[in-house]
């Protein structure tokens, strides 16, 4: 499978897409001149109380106030406190931020107030756990533990305790903020297109995989994912230099905007997803449409559109990066045999995804009920601003 990060920009917005074998599967936009908060860590002056909650507002930067849960007693008015950004400013509503620090990369995460070292689930072999806690434990702190990413398990072991140390390294500089005045940015963590396309090689060199592509017409960019990278992986980064045809033309941006705002999809045998995101929840219809049976029953008809829209659904929650509670109304599964499969299929198309998604069951009207992590605005709100598009 082919797979490579395009990176450019249009409008004033930076784009970047990932595809796989020439398809799009994740999509972001981005403001250069203002950047994302969430991530960021700063020196707050906290403010007052709201009302009978355990929370406060807390000043990040002059003028600009973040609701900061508290968990214990609460900070007293005017103090300097250390906090990090989990939820960026939507319409009128305030930033979030929490006292808890968490600092990421590609194979491990830290997280203050944690006491202990974690291993991705998905790595089952004991030996390999272990050999991981113990390497692991050696750069615990009483104030901060670790979680292991799958990607660790096959990474070098130079390359695992570097990660470790440089995440110790920022946790220790972030809580030297004490001591600063209210209103300094103490740590910004890479945008989500750079992690994600340097997670993606990383993961693919240590698991012996074909390695990933990173497409720029953007000079400054290619430098920066250069410098994310080490030597070895630095060639998987490409600067684009035709001056005949833009680089949004080549891999057809215009396309892929259209179909990840569209609120219908096709799928390969004539059927079709309808995606409506509403407050609560998104919800995708499938429809068996222009599907044609041909030599197959309608139970194995069912079962192929079906299959279909779970791929596609999949992908489409990546594409616009649709979070919280997702209900997929399936056509009706023939058998209970046929059920079980869907359902598998299903649950394996959402382990390709790097957010937590999970499947969380199959009503009796056959509604499969999934939840998605948030990690940042859905596509719809990231286009607002964006020529021809509309939040």
């Amino acid at each position: 499978m082919k797979r490579v990060t395009v990176i450019t920009e249009k409008d004033g917005k930076r784009l970047a897409a990932a595809f796989a074998d020439g398809r799009a599967v994740s999509l972001s936009v981005e403001d250069p001149a203002d950047p994302p908060l969430a991530g960021c860590v700063f020196t707050a002056r906290v403010q007052h109380r709201v009302g009978n909650l355990d929370a406060c507002f807390a000043e990040i930067r002059p003028g600009e106030m973040a609701f900061l849960e508290v968990h214990g007693a609460p900070p007293a008015p005017g103090s300097v406190i250390t906090v990090q950004v989990t939820a960026d400013r939507k319409g009128d509503k305030n930033a979030r931020v929490s006292g808890k620090l968490v600092f990421s990369d590609s194979l491990a995460v830290l997280q203050s107030g944690m006491s202990h070292v974690g291993v991705s689930n998905k790595i089952t072999d004991e030996a390999v756990r272990t050999r991981l806690h113990e390497l692991a434990d050696a750069y615990m702190s009483p104030e901060y533990g670790f979680i292991l990413r799958t990607a660790a398990a096959a990474a070098p072991e130079e390359a695992l305790k570097a990660q470790l140390a440089s995440l110790a390294a920022r946790y220790e500089n972030c809580k030297r903020g004490q001591y600063l005045q209210p209103y300094s940015l103490l740590d910004t963590p890479d945008p989500a297109w750079l992690s994600s396309a340097r997670d993606a090689i990383l993961r693919a060199d240590a698991l012996g995989e074909d390695l990933p592509e990173i497409v720029t017409d953007l000079p400054a960019v290619a430098e920066a994912c250069r410098s994310r990278l080490p030597e070895h992986l630095q060639a998987c980064v490409r600067v684009y230099e035709r001056t005949d045809i833009a680089l949004y033309r080549v891999y057809g941006f215009d396309k892929v905007l259209s179909e990840a705002t569209a609120r219908r999809v096709w799928l390969p045998g004539g059927g079709n997803l309808v995606i409506d995101r509403t407050e609560a929840m998104t919800v995708i219809d499938v429809n068996s449409a222009k599907s044609v049976k041909g030599k197959k029953t309608k139970a194995e008809n069912t079962l192929k559109v079906d299959m279909e829209a779970a791929a596609e659904a999949a992908r489409q929650l990546r594409l616009r990066n649709l979070s919280g509670i997702i209900l997929i109304d399936f056509i009706d599964p023939a058998t209970p045999k046929d059920e079980e499969e869907l359902i598998r299929h299903l649950c394996r198309e959402l382990g390709k995804d790097p957010v937590t998604a999970e499947f969380v069951e199959m009503t009796k009207l056959h509604f499969a009920v999934l939840t998605r992590k948030r990690v940042s605005a859905p596509l719809s709100e990231m286009l607002a601003g964006l020529s021809g598009k509309e939040a």
